[in-house]
């Protein structure tokens, strides 16, 4: 009875340092992974505010811009009108090379303009990459406030309640023990004798039911960890669909903006 109780400790106790070895890595990873959000946030914030200063300076250039074509649109229609009253050849070229400066200038112009819608478009994108690496960040710290705890919880409450049981079927026998030995002074020593010993040995079946529990427990650990893998696998795949979207979306923009500013 006595080798057999040790056995049974000795693979409960194993199962339990298994489950709970589990449990510190889960709270190691759920922790560097709410670090690495935190930093892809605090990232994401630094790259907003970078592409709205970029946009800002860049309105400023085509701004200019605008105002040196306009300027210029005038001069050559000055160069133009001398060139017509002189009927001279130099200025005809004058005019020519002049008219072609304008023209790289004005294409100059629209392609900053392109990378302004293209960079703006940007702004969203990072701002609903920020909401879900938040809403991602809140999930795993309610996991590692309330969840992970609440597993521990529930396996400790697990091991006191296999505990009571085994208490109360050791005491039980106890009692029949006690009852067996009342019946010694009246029934005869040797029969009420062993009977009693026979009383005090252990239950099998109890071993039997900890070492279904702790096997139940480390396979249903190993489940959620497949769960967790699809789910993140899930993820990975939608986040590279949103991905092959906002190429297009971009892609479809310029080319919108192309179509507006061809003559």
């Amino acid at each position: 009875m006595a080798a057999d109780a040790h056995t049974a400790f000795k693979g409960f106790e194993e199962g339990r340092k298994t489950f709970l070895d589990l449990m510190d890595k889960e709270q190691a990873k759920a922790r560097k992974t709410k670090a690495d959000l935190a930093v892809s946030i605090e990232l994401l914030d630094q790259q907003a505010v970078a592409i709205r200063h970029s946009l800002h300076g860049l309105k400023l250039e085509i701004a200019a811009g605008q105002i040196a074509l306009d300027r210029g649109q005038e001069e050559l229609e000055a160069l133009r009108l001398h060139a017509v009253q002189t009927g001279d050849a130099a200025d005809a070229a004058d005019v020519l090379e002049f008219r072609g400066a304008i023209a790289n200038f004005r294409g100059k112009v629209a392609e900053m303009r392109e990378t302004l819608v293209g960079s703006a478009l940007l702004i969203p994108i990072i701002g609903q990459n920020r909401k879900a690496a938040e809403t991602r960040l809140m999930k795993i710290s309610n996991g590692m406030l309330v969840v992970i705890p609440r597993l521990m919880a529930v396996a400790s409450q697990a091991v006191v309640q296999v505990d009571i049981r085994h208490a109360a079927d050791e005491a039980a026998k106890l009692d029949e023990a006690a009852r067996q030995l009342t019946l010694l002074a009246s029934k005869g020593a040797h029969d009420a004798a062993t009977a009693a010993a026979r009383s005090l040995g252990g239950d099998q079946r109890n071993i039997d039911v900890l070492a279904q529990v702790a096997d139940e427990t480390i396979r249903t650990m190993h489940e959620v960890i497949d769960i967790e893998r699809e789910v993140a696998d899930g993820d990975r795949e939608r986040e590279a669909k949103l991905a092959a979207i906002r190429d297009k979306l971009v892609a479809g923009m310029q080319g919108v903006n192309r179509h507006a500013v061809a003559p």
